[in-house]
């Protein structure tokens, strides 16, 4: 190993008797001051073989080098069975940074793509949201056509409700584009049909190079004037077609019911 190159040994475990193919791997590492000056000198071995890498400079020192990094990464392991992975840095290190088409796109009509390989999904942003409007993985559709997903749902404990797809969107970008990961970025509100608004919302979707699904993180904020709002549940629904029979079912509607209800007094929650 040249003196311009550190190598750090790491492992990894698979211990639930899953096989994992292209498994995403995340995680932060810290590094000494004057260390790492860019994260172009740093990359991942594993088996003697470079190792595809996304990277993100976190934090800095004060003499502008690098003090905390984000690494992605995917990793192949047999049931129960443990990776030996070596990280190394320095000026010796040349990154091989993986090239691929993005895994999000915006189109010109507003509307967000999203391509893994398997996956391929749509999400609309006009007045509201309503998750994901088009989903189909490995070429087949999976999701009901011609039928209203009403978004996330809150419904108050007087029988009201308030979804995003009836909510207005203030913002959407792309937050993470790289070749591993990817993530869209929406905020917004909760309206009712009526146009009465509770909350507002921030909701992240991740998507992974070669997996077939989406990471949805929903977080509402207790924006309302009011000192106490009493929420029944928090919902959503979605129509998934069977790819092979291509009869619909309806997933369960109510993700979060609490007993009996929330008694909102603070600022956020997510799940």
């Amino acid at each position: 190993m040249s003196a311009s190159i550190t190598e750090i040994e790491f492992i990894l475990e698979e211990p639930t008797g899953l096989k994992r193919s292209h498994w995403p791997v995340r995680r932060g590492v810290p590094f000494p001051q004057g260390a790492l000056a860019s994260v172009d000198q740093l990359c991942l071995v594993a088996a003697g073989q470079a190792v595809p890498l996304q990277t993100q400079a976190l934090a800095k020192w004060p003499d502008g080098s690098i003090k905390w990094v984000l690494l992605d990464f995917q990793a192949d392991l047999a049931p129960q069975s443990v990776g030996h992975f070596s990280r190394q840095y320095g000026p010796g290190v040349v990154n091989p940074s993986p090239q691929a088409l993005p895994l999000i796109q915006k189109m010109p009509d507003g509307k967000f793509l999203f391509e893994t390989g398997p996956l391929q999904a749509a999400v609309s942003i006009g007045q509201g949201w309503s998750i994901l409007d088009q989903v189909s993985v490995e070429g087949s559709s999976i999701l009901g056509q011609h039928i209203t997903n009403p978004g996330l749902v809150l419904r108050t404990t007087r029988g009201d409700e308030f979804s995003t797809r009836m909510g207005v969107v203030t913002s959407a970008h792309i937050e993470t584009c790289g070749a591993l990961r990817a993530t869209l970025c929406i905020h917004g509100d909760h309206r009712s049909f009526a146009g009465h608004r509770l909350f507002g919302y921030e909701a992240r979707l991740t998507v992974y190079a070669h997996q077939p699904w989406v990471e949805v993180a929903y977080t509402f904020i207790n924006d309302a004037d009011s000192e106490w709002t009493d929420l029944e549940r928090i919902s959503f629904e979605m129509v998934l077609k069977d790819a092979h029979t291509g009869v619909c079912r309806c997933l369960p509607r109510c993700v979060r019911k609490p007993a009996p209800v929330f008694n909102l007094c603070g600022k956020t929650m997510c799940f």
